[in-house]
């Protein structure tokens, strides 16, 4: 007989998914979070966004940091893949110069 309530999320599932999130985020030696191909994977697994880059026409990597150890994103880099964004929201991150924009053709001015 099937139950008609799954199962609540046990502890040692939600630490095991915590874990996996740390693992995406990598940190430079400033304690600046690296955009990497992964992480990016995971936030938009975690935003409910497409998995294959290029059909996202956003991504929202604002606030990625900002903490006492964790400064946020320090430079924009791995977006290659992303051809169809059009806007991507980085406030908050302690980018000090935009570039590596190029292959953004959809994106407006």
């Amino acid at each position: 007989m099937l139950s008609e309530n799954p199962p609540a999320p046990s502890l040692a599932s939600a630490r095991a998914w915590l874990a996996a999130r740390r693992d995406a985020k990598e940190l430079d030696s400033k304690g600046n979070t690296l955009m990497t191909v992964r992480y990016l994977k995971q936030l938009c697994k975690e935003q409910k966004l497409y998995q294959t880059p290029e059909l996202n026409d956003k991504l929202y990597l604002h606030f990625k940091g900002l903490t006492r150890l964790d400064l946020g994103f320090s430079k924009i880099e791995n977006l290659d893949a992303y051809t169809g964004l059009r806007t991507v929201w980085l406030e908050g991150n302690g980018i000090s110069k935009i570039e590596n924009l190029g292959t953004f053709v959809k994106a407006k001015g």
